[in-house]
């Protein structure tokens, strides 16, 4: 029984310390964009269109990275298909 709620706490733990991990690396990511955007004068973009198409270019780079990485997937499929 104990073991049990020793892995219980461990994934609780893993998923609350992934989820703050998350939140930090955005807020500094985006504390270091508007201080960048402050020091080039402007930090609201001039066209919202412009700006998607900005973030969408920089997600696909970050996501090339990514498989530079971790070229083989870190959760590999079920050997059981789920029906739908």
């Amino acid at each position: 029984m104990l073991e049990f709620l020793m892995g219980v706490l461990e994934v609780v733990l893993d998923i609350a310390v992934e989820v703050a991990v998350q939140v930090a690396v955005e807020y500094l990511v985006g504390l270091i964009l508007r201080v960048i955007g402050t020091a080039l004068g402007t930090c609201e973009p001039e066209s919202p269109w412009l700006a998607g198409f900005g973030y969408l270019c920089l997600g696909g780079i970050a996501g090339g990275i990514s498989l530079l990485v971790f070229p083989y997937p870190l959760i590999h499929p079920s050997r059981f298909q789920a029906s739908v």
